[in-house]
């Protein structure tokens, strides 16, 4: 087993004493905490091998408290404030049950560098740090120090970090830059600027140019058009003048020859004809040079900003390829430590320090392991769970792919088989005597034929569609009578704690489509509004109770150390909840 990097954290059993020792200062079966050993616990603060714990993972020893956060400033200013010192993960603000956010937060951030730096510029009480002031924006113009945090597990995990790191020249010109970029945001967040002001004006100002340029590019082909119209009109109508007056134009040309030679001459005349046409092709050719260019330039602009948004989401990409890799070099340098610290580990000069819970209070160590190993049973079940649905999954499958071609095979045989068969000639006899048929009238004639004809009638057997109307009772069932008969069904269940107990779950009804479409939805709801996040563990550990049936009574024991006062009144409205499903999918409604 490998000492660090297994999906699922490997701790000594619960309720193991110390072993004993055969060699020096390493206990029996490895180090403590590695594999499946018994061990001692891994040093506080520090994730163990194999695995992070919940309490000590390398999540949580990147998690800084933000606190005293004035009334008005929105998350994404905090968070702008705190991506500013490093690589910030996630932030997440504690709201109330209304939805309200709440003065204060907490920050994950993707490596220790991030959190020492964070805790040098923002928080007063580092040695250097003098952390900053925010003031209010709900009108009240209160002045705060923002609080920044680190837990006891967090100081641990970072002294450790920085004996075995040495800060270089490149940290603190990085420290100074990130001092003012802080001091940037502040500034802007006392004024009552928006950071990404700037930003969002580029933007928009870059969004009204292009509005602007389609619509002149749009102006200036209606006005080519326009003119292009006008033209024609002219043009014929120049043709049609030409036409009528030909006549007198050649009339005119014999009278008043000499005088119309010494006023234009004919080649004048001409040419100015040739002028206009050149004219016309003239404007023709710049129309199209001009349409051209305009085209041109739309796919120029269109070009670009394909070409962005395609940078941008290089970007991306790059960006979350170095996350990974930082990652996986974080993970191997966290495998290298772990495994020479736990190779060292001497169970005397642990004890003599008295800084493990190990041992100091072994009770509350166990009671703390009980619920890891619950946690992990419950993974462990889920992935049993999992892995026995995909393989009945595929061998459903593979039976579907048997049958078919075994349908396949007989409709291919059925077919020769019928091509095979020779078609035997059909003889037409017209010598047969014509049968008359008998009387369909009424029951009268019948009987005078039974009467006559001495046969006994055979007996009809009035068919029961008893069964098939019931089935189809709630399929040809109304919008109302549905409605109607839900309402019933919700009346009729109970409300009282020993009622909703002793009411008989229908639990052949229950499915895990049921539990997916219905009942997690539900669950993950009404935490939200307890809570005030989603916590995914706490929602399985609730869905898997109700998947192995255990009676509500001792699913109210269970939360009461979450939810306190208010798991008994949650595990009554799931109960109802679950109650109604199982009534409905039952009476088909």
């Amino acid at each position: 087993m490998r000492p660090y990097g297994s999906p699922r954290p490997s701790y000594p059993p619960v309720g193991g004493g110390p072993p004993v020792r055969p060699y020096g200062g390493m206990p029996h079966g490895g180090p403590p905490g590695y594999g499946h050993a018994v061990g001692r616990p891994p040093p506080r603060g520090l994730p163990a091998a194999g695995g992070s714990p919940d309490a000590t993972s390398t999540e949580k020893l990147t998690t800084l408290f933000v606190g005293a956060i004035p009334a008005g400033i929105p998350d994404s200013w905090i968070e702008k404030l705190l991506k500013a010192t490093g690589k910030l993960r996630n932030w997440k603000r504690v709201k109330d049950q209304s939805g309200n956010p709440k003065g204060f937060g907490f920050a994950e951030y993707e490596d220790p560098d991030s959190v020492l730096r964070a805790l040098l510029v923002l928080s007063s009480e580092t040695e250097t740090g003098k952390g900053i002031v925010l003031k209010a924006m709900d009108g009240s113009e209160t002045e705060k120090k923002l609080i920044v945090k680190a837990d006891d597990n967090v100081r641990n995990y970072l002294d450790q970090y920085q004996k075995q790191r040495t800060k270089t020249s490149e940290d603190e010109e990085k420290d100074k830059e990130v001092q003012q970029a802080v001091n940037a945001i502040v500034e802007a967040i006392v004024e009552g600027r928006d950071p990404d002001e700037a930003g969002k004006e580029k933007d928009a100002q870059a969004e009204r140019d292009e509005d602007i340029i389609s619509k002149e590019l749009s102006a200036f082909r209606e006005r080519a058009t326009m003119r292009d119209n006008d033209r024609q009109n002219n043009d014929r109508q120049w043709k049609n003048r030409r036409g009528s007056d030909d006549y007198d134009s050649k009339r005119r040309a014999g009278r008043y020859a000499g005088r119309q030679e010494f006023l234009r001459g004919p080649t004048e005349q001409i040419s100015e004809q040739e002028d206009d046409e050149e004219d016309d092709e003239e404007l023709e050719r710049k129309r199209q040079e001009k349409h051209a260019r305009d085209v041109e330039a739309a796919f120029r602009q269109r070009e670009k900003r394909y070409e962005s948004r395609e940078a941008a989401r290089l970007r991306n990409y790059e960006r979350d390829l170095q996350h990974a890799k930082e990652d996986s070099e974080r993970e191997e340098r966290n495998r290298d430590y772990f495994a020479k610290r736990l190779a060292e580990w001497d169970d005397e000069i642990e004890m003599e320090r008295g800084e493990e819970l190990y041992y100091i209070d072994r009770s509350r160590w166990r009671k703390l392991r009980e619920g890891v190993r619950r946690r992990e049973e419950e993974r462990d079940e889920e992935d049993r769970r999992q892995e026995a649905f995909e393989i009945e999954e595929e061998r459903r499958r593979a039976e579907e792919e048997e049958r078919m071609k075994l349908e396949s095979t007989n409709v291919a045989r059925q077919s020769e088989e019928v091509g095979k068969i020779a078609m035997k000639p059909t003889k037409l006899n017209f010598n047969l005597p014509i049968k008359r048929v008998a009387n369909m009238g009424g029951a009268e004639d019948e009987d005078d034929e039974d009467e006559g004809s001495g046969k006994r009638r055979r007996v009809l057997v009035p068919l029961d569609y008893g069964d098939d109307l019931a089935l189809d009772d709630t399929s040809n069932m109304d919008r109302e009578e549905r409605v109607r008969r839900v309402k019933e069904l919700i009346d009729s269940i109970p409300s009282s704690e020993q009622e909703l107990w002793n009411w008989n779950v229908k639990w052949n009804e229950l499915d895990e489509d049921l539990i997916t479409s219905k009942l997690q939805p539900f669950v993950a709801k009404k935490i939200v509004e307890l809570v005030g996040v989603e916590e995914d563990e706490l929602i399985s550990f609730i869905l898997d109770n109700v998947r192995r049936k255990s009676p509500p009574s001792d699913l109210v024991k269970e939360l009461e150390m979450t939810l306190d006062e208010e798991a008994l009144v949650f595990v009554m409205k799931l109960w109802r909840a679950l109650i109604f499903e199982t009534e409905r999918k039952s009476r088909k409604l």
